[in-house]
């Protein structure tokens, strides 16, 4: 009985991890499709934010490779415990990982991005930044709300101010 729950345990973080992984990979392949359009599009973290972008990274990677680790370590001991670890782990990191992704901003000189969303300055109306570390507009009838917490304010304010 707990054998075979722990192989659909796995089966279930297996898929949850392929997914997740796909979501990692589709925001980074379009924020490369976007900068090789858009030349004029950078980053807009603050020292803090990318010292934790490379912190998280860094951390993304090691994460996999410890999964992967203690994976075959399990099955080559026959220890369930450990391999289903093995799956846990790297899972439940790339869970938070690929939401940290997806509030990487970009400004350009024609539009933004925020994670996949490119976004026309002269399209967003109601631009709100609060004191909770968010900012809000209505850009094409949807109301969008991202952390700015990791990003140079700023430099946000100027470039969406400057082109509305």
């Amino acid at each position: 009985m707990k054998k075979t729950f722990g192989i659909v345990f796995a089966f279930i973080l297996g898929i949850m991890f392929i997914y997740l992984t796909y979501t990692i990979l589709n925001i980074l392949v379009t924020l490369i499709r976007e900068k090789k359009k858009d030349k004029t599009l950078i980053f807009c973290f603050s020292l803090k934010g990318k010292i934790f972008y490379i912190v998280i990274t860094v951390l993304y990677f090691v994460m996999i490779g410890l999964g992967v680790y203690m994976f075959i370590n399990g099955l080559k001991n026959n220890d369930v415990l450990v391999w289903l670890n093995g799956i846990v782990l790297p899972t439940l990191y790339t869970l938070l990982f690929s939401m940290q992704l997806a509030n990487i901003v970009l400004i350009g000189k024609k539009h933004m991005m925020v994670g996949r969303l490119a976004i026309d300055y002269r399209k967003m109306k109601k631009v709100d930044f609060n004191y909770h570390n968010e900012m809000t507009f209505v850009f094409s009838q949807h109301n969008y709300k991202f952390s700015t917490r990791w990003l140079d304010i700023p430099i946000l304010r100027r470039a969406i101010t400057r082109r509305s």
